[in-house]
């Protein structure tokens, strides 16, 4: 399991959410409820890991991204 303590802004939350949700209808074809998708990201195992451990990758790969998405220019402007 991966895990990373590092802590990420509202904004990064926010649009790791939005790519989560949005990986996660495009895996399960457009067919999920919100209850589908809360079922698979709350349940955990003894090993701290999700229910659905693709969820678990579709959520760092959200952060990852968002976390890109919002990195400053590297020149500095």
């Amino acid at each position: 399991m991966t895990t990373d303590t590092q802590l990420i802004s509202v904004r990064h939350a926010f649009l790791a959410m939005e790519r989560f949700l949005t990986a996660y209808e495009e895996r399960v074809g457009g067919d999920a409820r919100v209850s589908d998708v809360l079922n698979d990201v709350v349940e955990f195992w003894a090993d701290g890991m999700p229910g659905d451990p693709a969820s678990w990758e579709d959520w760092l790969n959200a952060v990852a991204a968002a976390r890109a998405k919002l990195q400053p220019p590297s020149d500095g402007t």
